[in-house]
């Protein structure tokens, strides 16, 4: 399987990830668009897709045992992090699904499922614009570098070695390098005891635990699937 074949063009959807649900390709097959009208990122918040000025796609993965799909936002997020420090630009890791580049959001993954299908959503900021007012000094764009085409098929050429090598180790074999690349200094809320704690991500474990520091210094372990999938 190559990520990135076949491939939907739209020039508009409402969002990527609906209209993959809708055509539903063969592994590998992937549904691009130059603008998003309600795209959408984790627990259904909005991703802003203007025309022409982002990569926003939905790429369809093989099978996936339910009890596996966490495993796809570190490996996404690292094959999508990789492919952009391919161009000069120091981006790191934010779990549990942001791409971060100077502080600030360049993009997001997005990980559904449809009947053990996974689709693979992904958004990141490539060209200049005027931000919203909610926006500002919070998202940012790489403005110059890569195409939004030569930047969207780069992702899907590291995808698909980091989706290769997933099959045959498991998640063990990427998280060195997602450690690696994880941003050292991004802090996020999390609730513990249904108190909202701003944390330090400190460890991922191929089990499925990820350890936070809280602001004390103590540790606490949860469940990665329940961050990805279930409530910050």
């Amino acid at each position: 399987m190559r990520f990135g074949e076949p491939q939907i063009a739209l020039e508009s959807c409402i969002s990527t990830q609906d209209s993959a649900r809708t055509f539903l390709m063969q592994p590998g097959a992937v549904v691009t668009a130059r603008s998003m009208t309600a795209g959408r990122g984790r627990l259904g918040r909005s991703w802003m897709a203007p025309v022409g000025v982002n990569i926003a796609f939905t790429a369809v993965g093989e099978s996936v045992a339910p009890e596996r799909l966490w495993e796809l936002a570190p490996l996404v997020g690292l094959a999508v992090v990789e492919a952009v420090r391919r161009f000069g630009f120091d981006a790191r890791i934010r779990f549990p699904n942001d791409i971060f580049l100077n502080q600030r959001k360049l993009g997001g993954v997005l990980i559904e499922a449809l009947n053990n299908t996974p689709l693979i959503g992904v958004g990141v900021n490539v060209l200049p614009r005027v931000w919203p007012q909610e926006l500002e000094g919070i998202a940012i764009a790489l403005e110059v570098g890569p195409s939004v085409q030569v930047l969207q098929e780069a992702i899907w050429e590291r995808l698909t070695e980091r989706w290769r090598a997933w099959q045959q180790d498991g998640l063990q074999g990427a998280l060195p390098d997602w450690h690696a690349l994880l941003d050292p200094e991004t802090r996020r809320i999390f609730v513990l005891d249904s108190q909202h704690t701003l944390c330090k991500v400190a460890l991922l474990s191929a089990s499925g635990h990820v350890t936070l520091e809280l602001p004390d210094g103590s540790l606490r372990t949860i469940l990665a699937s329940e961050v990805i999938f279930g409530e910050d």
